[in-house]
């Protein structure tokens, strides 16, 4: 399984790019990809800002109408969508399962996001053992 974490909005977000990564991925015999957008912490601008004020600038727009949830901030969630949507198919088109986490969009998963769905037939044998 490759984790693509963070994903910027206007910054890592490109379908190009992201087909290059995918495509690398799936041709090393990766067997999942999970993705999932950046959720910043407070303070995080005001550290970025001394070392890209330019992002920093693009990144605070994007997040201005995100909101809190357990110490982090999410984009909107209408712009998760949009970029879950954006790359969903290009995993798919390489035959790998897909999965988003922390999004709330479960519904464009098609497997686990921690990658144990590959664990199961061990997990399962295990469990067998000891039922025995």
């Amino acid at each position: 399984m490759a984790r693509v974490d963070p994903i910027l909005p206007t910054v890592n977000d490109d379908e190009k790019d992201f087909e290059r990564i995918v495509s690398t991925l799936a041709d090393i015999g990766v067997k999942q990809v999970t993705v999932a957008t950046m959720k910043h912490v407070r303070g995080f601008f005001s550290t970025l800002n001394r070392t890209d004020l330019r992002v920093c600038e693009r990144l605070t727009k994007e997040y201005a109408d995100g909101a809190w949830a357990v110490g982090y901030k999410y984009l909107h969630k209408e712009k998760r969508r949009k970029i879950i949507e954006k790359l969903r198919p290009i995993v798919s088109k390489h035959g790998l399962p897909f999965a988003s986490c922390r999004e709330g969009l479960s519904e464009y998963n098609t497997t686990l996001c921690d990658g144990t769905a590959f664990c199961r037939d061990l997990l399962d044998a295990h469990l067998v053992v000891e039922k025995r």
